[in-house]
């Protein structure tokens, strides 16, 4: 959670300290009293986000992707695919690689009845904002 609010908040001091706290777990998912947070790589990934390390934010978040394919967890793989989608727009990568990002979450939150998700993804293709 710290990381994704570092991320959002752009809290540089934050996402060293997470970032250095995470990377030990990385390949592992998340957990608090009541559910998955979603792997930890994608603590990795926002951490790296906010600290403009473009590059290892994109590949960070590969594994997250694939991930949570593996363990079956299709919604978090949505999320990983939005917030992958979001960070290559940061980055100043190529439109089509964000939308095709983006379109993927879509698809899969709409395969999965995931309407939050889907209705999250269209938004950001429709206004290019990460809400």
């Amino acid at each position: 959670m710290e990381a994704f609010e570092a991320w959002r908040t752009g809290a540089t001091d934050i996402a060293e300290i997470v970032h250095e706290e995470s990377v030990p777990f990385a390949g592992r998912c998340a957990w608090n009293a009541l559910a998955s947070v979603g792997p930890v790589r994608r603590a990795v990934a926002h951490t790296a986000a906010t600290l403009r390390r473009w590059n290892d934010a994109l590949d960070e978040f590969d594994a997250p992707v694939a991930e949570c394919a593996t363990w079956g967890m299709p919604p978090w793989q949505a999320i990983s695919l939005l917030e992958m989608a979001a960070v290559a727009q940061q980055a100043g990568r190529p439109a089509a690689l964000v939308e095709d990002l983006a379109a993927r979450a879509v698809s899969l939150a709409d395969s999965i009845g995931a309407s939050a998700a889907a209705a999250r993804a269209r938004d950001f293709l429709r206004t290019g904002l990460f809400r």
